[in-house]
């Protein structure tokens, strides 16, 4: 699983400070400790700014002054092929659209031509899936759109979109959260339902709307261990944290060495029973 860092993100005052300035020192040196905690990619949220033609093609040179890491890029047509231009790497993708037909098959033709990834949200006008089957369902016909057009299904990437929940909060009041087991269902089954795996992303932030600070960075860290079980290829989160960054990446390392030891004693016992 990869962490994607969410902390170049427009709606920061600090970052819309330094975009407007031309910041180069802010933005790199930003981007170098999130990379240092743990992040093996980087979101540019520049949401719908209208002033984003010129700062996108910006902020991926710097980022690329630094890193070739995987760069996750706002899905603004005025701006995504002077940033594509700005890369020299071809790791790119486009953060995101939803499921919407028209606007599906126009990005998937434009994130085709560009040899960009395309990160699609499995929900569309009139269509919140509330079962697994209705994700599934929604899932398919991305797959089918993309193959139609001829992108290639390891350029998708599919985002089950986390989906709150009404439960008792510790004062007792009834509030939505998200449905983590649904979700880790969801990321499972989707990614079988090609023979090659289909890859899925999470934006970990949706978890911890309207939650107090201090727990946000340990909840979401415990979401994404749950998530990369299942099979969770992208986490954007917030990278600020070292210590939460590196218990997920701790973990991954001690579920790779049991499915290795696992994989080593199937092998065996496949040997001896001959």
């Amino acid at each position: 699983m990869k962490i994607i860092s969410q902390n170049i993100n427009i709606f920061d005052p600090r970052v819309y400070k330094a975009v407007i300035d031309k910041d180069e020192y802010f933005i790199t040196e930003l981007t170098k400790r999130v990379l240092d905690n743990g992040a093996s990619g980087l979101e540019i949220n520049l949401g719908g700014w209208k002033t984003s033609g010129s700062a996108m093609p910006w902020l991926v040179k710097l980022v690329r002054k630094v890193s070739d890491c995987p760069i996750f890029l706002s899905p603004i047509p005025a701006s995504l092929k002077d940033a594509v231009e700005a890369d020299s790497t071809g790791n790119l993708f486009i953060n995101c659209v939803t499921a919407d037909t028209p606007r599906l098959e126009s990005m998937m033709n434009g994130a085709r031509c560009l040899n960009t990834s395309l990160i699609v949200l499995l929900t569309k006008t009139g269509l919140c899936p509330s079962s697994l089957d209705q994700v599934l369902i929604l899932a398919e016909e991305v797959l089918e759109k993309a193959e139609k057009v001829g992108m290639p299904l390891d350029k998708i990437i599919l985002d089950p979109v986390l989906r709150p929940r009404l439960s008792m909060d510790s004062d007792g009041c009834m509030v939505n959260r998200p449905d983590v087991t649904f979700f880790a269902e969801a990321i499972a089954l989707i990614g079988m339902l090609r023979e090659q795996k289909i890859k899925t992303a999470a934006g970990l932030s949706n978890l911890t709307v309207g939650m107090s600070k201090p727990f946000r960075s340990g909840y979401e860290a415990s979401a994404a261990r749950v998530f990369m079980s299942a099979g969770l290829d992208y986490c954007i989160m917030d990278c600020s944290n070292k210590r939460r960054i590196a218990e997920i990446l701790h973990f991954e390392e001690a579920a790779e060495r049991i499915r290795l030891a696992q994989g080593i004693t199937c092998m065996k016992e496949a040997l001896y029973s001959q």
